[in-house]
């Protein structure tokens, strides 16, 4: 049972904020260290490159997708709550859009883009904790991997990995097609698909339960 659920509304809704923010943040990052972009982004991050077209104007593109995939998918079962992704959608496009004006540089050095490679994992796994925990609506990818995962009954790290597969294939390919040369996907893909991961599972064995009962909900497994 949550507790106190109404009660701190406020507080999950800035602890879920400030996740979302860190989710844009992380990705902005990422596609600065000219290493590879985190898998999720890599598809749109290519096209972005290729095209020269608005990187969060693909992101919010490519989220409402998955969107659209999650209702078809759940047919009958679909609730009006799951529309409630698309203000998350269009939230996270105008944060990754404001921290892609901010935060234009490009670093020559190689161990600076290595320091960020490292970095960009742990914001971006510290951002998709603070939202799951707050048991609001999740981000589009999330959700598309938990509405296949519980349509087809698979596990939701299979989901999760042939999604994040998916979206490096897709972005192989335009980069192929666009420059002839792979330019997206590199060493920080595959850093931020091991790492992000870890680092979910160790914020959630050192805070999970602190955040949740700041937010007045009890925390899982309790």
């Amino acid at each position: 049972m949550e507790r106190n659920k109404h009660g701190r509304l406020p507080c999950r809704l800035a602890i879920y904020l400030c996740g979302l923010g860190l989710l844009a943040f992380g990705t902005t990052l990422s596609t600065r260290t000219g290493l590879g972009v985190a898998c999720i982004t890599s598809a749109p991050a290519a096209l972005s490159a290729a095209t020269g077209w608005n990187l969060s104007v693909l992101v919010f593109l490519m989220y409402s997708v998955m969107i659209t995939a999650q209702f078809l998918i759940k047919g009958k079962n679909r609730a009006w709550t799951d529309l409630l992704q698309l203000p998350v959608n269009m939230a996270f496009s105008l944060f990754l859009e404001w921290f892609g004006t901010l935060f234009t540089f490009h670093f020559e050095a190689l161990w600076q883009n290595l320091l960020l490679m490292a970095v960009s994992p742990v914001i971006l796994g510290t951002g998709v904790c603070l939202m799951v925990n707050m048991k609001m609506p999740p981000n589009p990818p999330d959700g598309l991997v938990y509405t296949v995962s519980e349509a087809y009954g698979k596990d939701m790290g299979l989901v999760k990995n042939l999604l994040d597969s998916t979206c490096v294939a897709i972005a192989l390919a335009v980069d192929l097609i666009g420059s002839g040369r792979i330019t997206t996907v590199g060493v920080g893909t595959v850093f931020s698909m091991i790492f992000i991961g870890r680092t979910v599972a160790l914020f959630n064995r050192l805070f999970r339960v602190k955040i949740q009962t700041l937010a007045g909900l009890e925390p899982a497994g309790k």
